[in-house]
């Protein structure tokens, strides 16, 4: 069926990941969090899970760095943009791939005009 994610774990026989992650591409922009950082950049998800992802990114990105995430979201074709939020600190970093410890996230719906809905109701308009 498509449009559906695959429910696999993608582990291997030393992951030390604390959750499952799902392979899904998806459009990603992340920026540095901490003020004496510039980083920040675009590209797009391996996989994602509730506690971590893996992205891939043409931007330079240092191991502990941590970074604010939107990402788009899919969802039907009659529903709102809908924005995945996400904060988290950068835990590999190697030839593009970006693999990030996620410590916070939230799902955003764009309603028409400028303005964005957090659907948490948690720190509208931040990382």
């Amino acid at each position: 069926m498509q449009g559906r994610i695959r429910e696999e774990s993608l582990s291997f026989p030393n992951d030390r990941r604390s959750a499952r992650r799902f392979p899904i591409k998806l459009n990603i922009k992340f920026t540095g969090l901490l003020q004496d950082t510039n980083e920040e950049g675009s590209g797009t998800t391996i996989n994602i899970g509730s506690k971590g992802m893996m992205f891939t990114t043409e931007a330079p990105v240092a191991v502990s760095s941590w970074l604010g995430f939107l990402i788009d979201w899919p969802v039907g074709p009659r529903a709102e943009t809908v924005k995945l939020a996400a904060r988290g600190r950068v835990v590999h970093s190697s030839q593009g791939r970006i693999g990030v410890a996620l410590n916070w996230h939230e799902f955003r719906r764009q309603e028409p005009g400028p303005r964005t809905t957090s659907i948490a109701a948690q720190n509208e308009g931040s990382f």
